[in-house]
């Protein structure tokens, strides 16, 4: 024992040194190392020449021969060749275990071919490595919980691969699966290049790691019998995840605009990392937000909750990185909203502007829920600007009572009014711009109402704010008759014709111009300023321009 002792610490000295040799570029050599009841791999390995030169290393080690299995002191000596790229223990018959972290962090290594009758792989084995291509298991390797947390952030796996006798995992399109009940879908290689991925029906369960670390994919959809254990750990670092689809007749989840929602309690659960700069959640479909869910989101600047939202979960808007803001700069919360939970939209400290709607402060479950959000202006009702102040927030460092701000409310009909702050709502000074919106065979005439307004008779035009709430009204007239196959036409009222993405039309400024179908509805309407007027949006066909005492047909080409 003591013998075998001084070899390994020997050997463990030379593979050492020659691992410090750094960024040294080795010629293609390969070795083999034959284990026998006489031979130990100390012993053979000792007897190379230069092993830390070597490429590529085989270790045939047949039971009928003696060999001995292959243990840490082993492994780690392997771990530590500088030069090695290919390790073959295909013939190792002996060894059924490779220990833990035994190629963490390796760099070297490219590709293994694992001992025949491996059945365990030790915690950590490979993470961080620079495996590369496809890893083939042995049928011995059967259980996929021998899988979790040993192939984390290896970037270069493009497959995993088994034999269909395996009795325990299957691989499809080099994605890992289990065979047993629950089905699991086990392991993505980060490498697979694709950017989208439909996880195949039947699998009903997605381990934690099972896309740990992957940066590709940007579109996921889940199989009607997808779940989880925890969803929040299941897509915590997929970075280029951009949206989360649901096959229909899912009993739990659903995809909400690219979110993921458990439909069966309304809660918005997950929205993935690289979703969008502007986040709308639909309050139609959406009642709680859960805890964590945009956590991650690195490039978010505007979050809005639409009506019918009514919680927000713990740290569900707060920022991933503690300590750091994120660029956040606006959150809209609906009237519906009555309960904020604990540090929801702590640290985000740059937010400018926050905007409640509801008339009754939302209760706060806990601290801390707009830590460090001292700096915002916060717009409320004007009829509950005092509630506001008295309301107790709930951390220091949150907006105090000298950061609300009233709002009035802006009633418009057959129209729309839009401020810096919302839809029909906007403080006093603000400029909200109108916007007629008129149904088919209409065309707008004139605004009505008691303030002052920039240009009363334009289809679309702005006003300033006062300090009370407002209510307008859009009036309407009847389209005029634009039959394509009556109206004379003036040929030089508008060019190009036929258009693709705008048309100009000639015209004294200011006049306003109604455009038609076919069929006489109005499908824009405007004043003539000097710009090209859009037409990329409508479909293709032949449409009437009226511009003051002329008429024209245009024809509008994809």
């Amino acid at each position: 024992m003591k013998n075998f002792t001084t070899s390994l610490k020997k050997c463990a000295a030379a593979v050492l040194v020659l691992s410090m040799t750094c960024g040294m570029t080795y010629a293609q050599r390969e070795e083999t190392l034959t284990l026998n009841s006489g031979t130990d791999f100390v012993t053979a390995y000792t007897a190379l020449q230069n092993p830390g030169t070597i490429t590529k290393l085989t270790v045939v080690n047949k039971a009928a021969d003696g060999g001995a299995a292959l243990g840490e002191n082993e492994f780690q000596i392997l771990g530590a060749m500088a030069a090695l790229q290919e390790l073959n223990l295909s013939q190792d018959e002996v060894t059924t275990a490779l220990p833990d972290n035994v190629f963490s962090g390796n760099k070297t290594l490219l590709a293994i071919q694992f001992p025949a009758n491996m059945s365990t792989l030790g915690n950590n084995a490979f993470n961080n490595s620079n495996l590369t291509g496809t890893v083939t298991f042995p049928d011995s390797f059967n259980n996929h919980n021998n899988i979790w947390h040993r192939f984390t952030n290896c970037q270069n796996i493009t497959a995993f691969e088994c034999s269909e006798t395996n009795t325990g995992l299957i691989t499809i399109d080099g994605v890992l699966f289990s065979k047993d009940n629950d089905a699991w879908l086990v392991r993505y290689p980060c490498g697979k290049t694709d950017e989208a991925y439909t996880i195949p029906e039947g699998y009903k369960k997605i381990k934690l790691d099972a896309f740990t670390n992957n940066s590709r994919l940007k579109e996921l959809t889940l199989a009607s019998t997808s779940g989880f254990d925890r969803i929040f750990d299941t897509f915590s670092t997929m970075t280029a995840l951009e949206r989360i689809n649901v096959a229909e007749g899912h009993s739990t989840y659903a995809s909400v605009d690219g979110m993921l929602m458990d439909k069966t309690t309304s809660t918005l659960e997950f929205c993935p990392m690289n979703y969008s700069e502007n986040v709308v959640v639909d309050g139609s479909k959406v009642s709680v937000v859960a805890r964590w869910c945009f956590r991650l989101l690195d490039k978010l600047k505007t979050i809005t909750f639409t009506e019918g939202v009514t919680t927000i979960g713990q740290e569900a808007v707060r920022y991933q990185q503690n300590g750091q803001p994120g660029v956040l700069e606006a959150i809209y919360l609906p009237a519906s909203l009555t309960n904020i939970a604990q540090d929801a939209f702590c640290q985000r400290s740059n937010v400018k502007t926050i905007v409640m709607r509801a008339t009754t402060p939302p209760t706060f479950d806990g601290n801390n829920s707009f830590f460090g959000i001292s700096n915002a202006e916060v717009f409320v009702p004007a009829v509950a600007l005092e509630t506001y102040k008295a309301a107790d927030f709930k951390s220091n460092g949150a907006p105090d009572a000298g950061s609300f701000k009233p709002f009035y409310d802006i009633t418009v009909t057959g129209g729309a009014a839009v401020s810096t702050i919302g839809n029909g709502i906007a403080a006093e000074g603000m400029e909200v711009t109108l916007t007629a919106r008129p149904e088919e065979g209409q065309v707008f005439d004139h605004w009505e109402t008691s303030i002052a307004l920039n240009d009363a008779n334009a289809a679309e035009t702005t006003f300033t704010m006062g300090a009370e709430a407002v209510a307008i009204t859009a009036v309407y007239k009847d389209a005029p008759a634009t039959s394509v196959e009556t109206v004379e036409t003036d040929a030089v009222l508008l060019y190009p014709n036929p258009a693709i993405d705008f048309i100009n039309i000639n015209g004294t400024m200011g006049d306003t111009y109604v455009m038609y179908s076919t069929t006489g509805a109005v499908v824009a309407q405007g004043t003539l300023a000097g710009a090209p007027v859009p037409v990329a949006h409508l479909t293709a066909g032949i449409y009437v321009v009226k511009a003051g005492d002329k008429v024209a047909r245009f024809i509008k080409e994809d």
